[in-house]
């Protein structure tokens, strides 16, 4: 008797410390449909703080993400994006200044376009905890587009996240959805003047809820073949 429950005990608290350790695994978060307030980014121009102009660009597109799960409960304690590919829709900023110094009240309309991203995480893990994690530590790095009639060329520019952002998962059937969200937070340097960036990404996805394999269950089939035997 003091072997079966020495084996029990054994067999418990495996298990009790397999079901803390999440399961490292891959997955494809997909941007919402645009609106005013979700992936759409606020571009705002400005010289000396005095503001020269408006302008928007809805985001479409995936995010490729790492995520480390704990299957049994769905808390998610890692977020690594390893890379994407997002699209900017065209916009254009009317009346801007040209800097004419012969012609101070001549403008310019900018124009951007062709503009395409990926995702990345700087360092290569970030935590989430309680299904928050530090945004500053996801960026959204251009990979193409450009800006005219300055001749901006867009690729090579990172755009950053911020603020604190959300990563949850729910149980639903034999799947677990993901629910993303990120505050963008970010400001350029324009020969015409300095361009903020602001907007809050929004993407979900899912991963299959397959039970993680543990020591535990593998050492219950064995010691039930010892008992099994030793009751021959």
């Amino acid at each position: 008797m003091r072997k079966f429950a020495f084996v029990t005990s054994l067999l418990f608290a495996l298990t009790q410390g397999a079901s803390s350790h999440g399961a490292r695994v891959s997955t494809i978060l997909t941007l919402d449909a645009a609106t005013p307030t979700v992936n759409t980014l606020d571009l705002s121009l400005s010289a000396m703080g005095f503001p020269l102009g408006a302008s928007a660009t809805e985001l479409s597109g995936t995010m490729n993400a790492e995520i480390e799960i704990d299957f049994a409960t769905g808390v998610i304690s890692s977020l690594n994006f390893t890379g994407g590919t997002m699209f900017g829709s065209e916009w254009s900023m009317a009346g801007v200044p040209t800097g004419n110094p012969t012609n101070p009240t001549e403008t310019m309309t900018l124009v951007g376009a062709g503009t395409t991203a990926t995702a990345d995480t700087i360092p290569a893990s970030s935590d989430v905890d309680g299904g928050n994690f530090d945004g500053t530590e996801h960026l959204i790095p251009l990979t193409g587009g450009t800006v005219s009639p300055v001749g901006v060329t867009l690729a090579g520019t990172d755009i950053n996240g911020g603020g604190t952002g959300t990563l949850t998962a729910t149980k639903n059937g034999d799947q677990y959805d993901l629910f993303f969200s990120m505050d963008i937070v970010d400001s350029e340097t324009l020969d015409a003047g300095d361009l903020d960036i602001t907007g809050t990404l929004v993407a979900r996805g899912t991963v299959t809820a397959i039970p993680e394999p543990t020591g535990a269950f593998a050492l219950m089939v064995v010691v039930g073949g010892v008992l099994v035997r030793r009751r021959r």
